[in-house]
């Protein structure tokens, strides 16, 4: 959902009129059917990119009397856990 959401805004951002030849353009997924969307020039797409990635972490639990919290990541399909020992402190993770 969030690649459909980052693929609309980069039509959005189009504004030549000018189509970019074929295969300088991204494909969408072949279980996506983008019916009158012009095509997305490659360049755009690369540009926009480090927009669309992006992590995130939740809060598990914090410790009752020290200023520390446990906090849950997920690199590719792994979910992490790692503790935060103080503010703005890194996480350091659980073994």
């Amino acid at each position: 959902m969030k690649r459909l959401f980052g693929i609309l805004a980069v039509c959005l951002l189009m504004t030549s009129p000018a189509y970019p030849a074929p295969n300088d353009t991204v494909a969408p997924n072949e279980n996506l059917v983008a019916d009158g969307i012009p095509p997305i020039p490659r360049s755009l797409a690369e540009a926009v990119g480090r927009y669309t990635v992006f992590r995130t972490a939740g809060l598990l639990s914090w410790h009752p009397a020290k200023r520390e919290m446990l906090i849950s990541t997920r690199f590719a399909n792994t979910a992490q856990v790692h503790m935060v020992k103080f503010p703005l402190g890194q996480r350091k993770q659980m073994t």
